[in-house]
């Protein structure tokens, strides 16, 4: 059957948002279902969900990255993206929020706002995305819809309910849309159908609550306030018509509410998509720049413009890129260029998404979603066009990572192909790092988590057949020296033959802020002859290398070279190298060493009832807490810390929050290790070589 072409107006691009644990994959399994695009209701438990078909995901019961998937509701082609509700692969829930034009922020019924649905939140402000709201997980202990909404309200006092639960917990007996003003009965996992009257027990309140939530509606629109101050009736098309106008100008966020395990709540949801959230028809144009940084807006008509804002690596069938069209249509078999690289790109076959799903379709147009594969050279943030401009969309702002680990394949000469296997991980996450450390040489996996990271060697193993052996990352300690010191270097041999003499006095003296190096020559005559200064110069620097205190670089120094002598026939570069690095331990050892440790700029944001606990811990790490800044959804508590203390924090975290807390950190400056740390660090033989 030919795919039809569909007009912006009837499509609806929809992210699905909001914290690990309240419910987003099952509310997608549950749309999918009452909309009939499934024939059952998966379970996340039993890895039978549409969007988490990943091994990873079905053992860990939660989703590590963004699924794409659609269902036809009222004529219209709603796409969903559902997104990873852990802060440690937000990576692909950040990026969604590029191409959507609404969202569904999902809230645990029991729990509330936590911390990664305020971030959301207001990441999702920042784009001036209209929202919808679901309370799900009704139907669970301790759920409290009322509670909930509360909650909501710390995040914007435009939260207002559209819908209310009949009962909850145990007694939990379906939702009542107070738009429409009908009841869907619980349908304990069958398909809800056509809506219900309102049952008898529950009308009164209906009513009271369907009248607020006109007054609310009418205060948007002039000829609603004037009907309503006149005691006219508002029908149910003007209530649509005003909830919508209202929600695309960001005035209200209406609240419905779900037991997405049970398929309750689906129907009325998926009427309020289409009623209140807006279509690529009514969003203004996408605004890219020029290389010079010139303001473009592409309009919908505007030539052809598709977005790649995710990559899925497969080892088999190569970078699957998936975008979304924002101007004109992209068909299978086409040429685009690539405006970063400015490389014509072909086009082969593209694909509807459903999950792991791909279905071949002939093109997409404006305002789709879909994917295709092996593009040469086109990475996640690229924009695709039918003519060559200089256009770029500003990056998705990703956090910095946080934990950091050495690797190393676990079989000899599987480095390149390891190196091969991170670029594609990160062609897929660019929120995981690697780099290779200047100062110890290790390869540093870079994740926002322990279990980002951990995920990401599962994916090296399983995927790519490379086996990796992990660790923590050696510290970058270094050495620097308090005072001044003299000493007299002196490298002489004698061999047979022609021997190796080298002579040289120098003073050594501590820089500002234990940072730098300077080399002064301050010889007089020709004590040593201007050749063989520069060798004295490269002996010292060979021997800060390797500090005397505990084998790590030593810093910020000058060296001044005040004298010497030399020998005709035996002198050499290489004896006054020699000299020189003699000369270097024997003044270090008289100038006060010490050691220096990185600090780390911590921000840790946290529930408020365990604000306590994460202060005094950070205080047991050597930390210096900076300030506390009571924020809704989370406290943010910002410290600075040595980065030996930060090494296991991540799992410290977790267990102190329940994995309702989050941070990063960014390098600081380096200090002075405490005398008791650095005496360990010495007795223990200091680093490694």
């Amino acid at each position: 059957m030919p795919e039809v072409r569909r007009e912006p107006a009837k499509i609806r691009n929809v992210a699905i948002l909001g914290h690990r644990g309240s419910g987003k994959t099952t509310l997608v399994e549950s749309l999918l279902y009452e909309a009939g695009a499934t024939n059952r209701l998966g379970t996340v438990a039993d890895g039978t969900t549409v969007c988490d078909f990943d091994e990873d995901e079905q053992r860990r019961s939660m989703s590590l990255s963004g699924a794409v998937c659609h269902v036809d509701w009222l004529g219209r082609r709603i796409t969903l993206i559902d997104t990873p509700g852990d802060p440690s692969f937000q990576a692909d829930a950040l990026g969604a929020l590029r191409v959507v034009e609404g969202a569904v922020v999902c809230v645990s019924g029991v729990a509330g706002v936590e911390v990664f649905t305020e971030r959301l939140w207001r990441r999702a402000d920042e784009r001036d995305l209209p929202r919808v709201v679901v309370v799900n997980l009704l139907d669970r202990e301790r759920a409290d819809f009322s509670a909930a909404l509360e909650s909501l309200r710390s995040l914007s006092e435009r939260c207002v309910a559209v819908a209310i639960p009949m009962g909850q917990e145990g007694a939990y007996a379906g939702v009542i849309d107070l738009v429409h003003m009908v009841a869907y009965p619980d349908p304990a996992g069958g398909r809800e159908g056509d809506p219900q009257p309102i049952p008898a027990e529950w009308q009164a309140e209906a009513d009271r609550l369907h009248e607020a939530l006109v007054e609310t509606v009418a205060e948007s629109a002039d000829e609603l306030i004037a009907k309503y101050l006149e005691g006219e009736e508002i029908t149910r098309e003007e209530m649509a018509a005003a909830l919508k106008s209202m929600v695309s100008r960001g005035e209200l966020y209406p609240v419905t509410c779900a037991a997405s395990a049970r398929n309750s709540g689906a129907h009325a949801l998926l009427d309020l998509i289409v009623e209140a959230l807006p279509s690529p028809q009514r969003v203004g144009p996408l605004v890219a720049h020029t290389l010079d940084g010139t303001r473009v807006e592409l309009g919908l008509d505007d030539g052809t413009v598709a977005y790649v804002f995710k990559t899925i690596a497969d080892p088999f069938a190569g970078r699957l890129s998936v975008f979304r069209v924002f101007s004109g249509a992209v068909a299978s078999d086409s040429t685009l260029v690539d405006s970063r690289t400015r490389a014509k790109e072909r086009v082969g076959q593209l694909f509807a998404l459903q999950g792991k799903d791909h279905r071949p379709v002939p093109q997409l147009s404006t305002g789709e979603i879909g994917a295709v594969a092996k593009l040469k050279d086109v990475g996640t943030g690229d924009l695709l066009e039918d003519r060559e401009r200089d256009l770029v969309i500003d990056p998705v702002p990703i956090p910095e990572p946080v934990v950091f680990v050495a690797v190393e394949p676990a079989r000899k000469g599987d480095d390149e192909k390891l190196a091969a296997a991170l670029r594609r991980l990160q062609e897929e996450d660019r929120s995981l790092g690697a780099h290779r450390d200047e100062r110890t040489g290790e390869l540093i996996l870079e994740g926002l988590s322990q279990m980002h990271v951990e995920v990401a060697t599962e994916r090296l193993r399983k995927r790519f057949g490379v086996e990796v052996v992990t660790h923590p990352p050696r510290v970058p300690y270094l050495e620097a020296i308090k005072r001044g010191a003299k000493a007299h270097g002196r490298h002489k041999k004698q061999t047979g033959g022609r021997g190796q003499f080298g002579d040289c006095h120098i003073e050594i003296e501590p820089l500002d802020g234990h940072e730098g190096y300077e080399f002064v020559d301050r010889i007089v005559g020709g004590s040593i002859p201007q050749g063989f200064r520069p060798a004295v110069d490269k002996g010292i620097q060979e021997a800060m290398q390797r500090g005397g205190l505990a084998g790590y670089p030593v810093v910020g120094l000058r060296v001044t070279l005040v004298d010497g002598s030399y020998h005709n026939v035996d002198s050499s570069e290489m004896a006054f190298k020699i000299a020189g690095s003699l000369a270097f331990r024997q003044a270090y050892e008289q100038a006060d060493p010490v050691l220096l440790e990185p600090v780390m700029a911590v921000e840790v944001a946290v529930p408020e009832e365990v604000v306590g606990d994460v202060t005094g811990d950070l205080s047991s790490r050597r930390g210096r807490l900076l300030g506390i800044e009571p924020g809704p959804g989370a406290t943010t508590v910002r410290a600075e810390v040595p980065m030996a203390e930060m090494l296991t924090y991540s799992q410290a975290l977790t267990s102190m929050t329940g994995g309702r807390g989050d941070y990063h950190m960014s390098f600081l400056r380096y200090e002075e290790v405490p005398p008791h740390v650095a005496g360990k660090l010495t007795s223990n033989g200091g680093a490694s070589h």
